[in-house]
């Protein structure tokens, strides 16, 4: 697996971030959210379930522009 840096502002050092293990949206999809072009934007964002290696889980995507931070909280 190939790692990337993580850019920092600060002085702290760069810490080592691995690649996403699951892919990017279809750059063509991500301009028309962006661009609020999308048709069907809850096909994309929100969680949706996903399979990565044989293991379940989900994935979650979202569009907060302005947010400085996103959580996802799970019960």
């Amino acid at each position: 697996m190939s790692e990337t840096p993580i850019r920092r502002a600060s002085s702290a050092p760069a810490r080592l971030a691995p690649e996403p293990a699951i892919p990017a949206i279809d750059a063509g999809e991500r301009a028309a959210l962006l661009e609020g072009q999308h048709a069907n934007p809850h096909q994309v964002l929100g969680a949706h379930a996903a399979q990565m290696g044989g293991v379940s889980g989900a994935v979650v995507r979202v569009l907060q522009p302005a947010a400085a931070d996103c959580a996802v909280v799970v019960h």
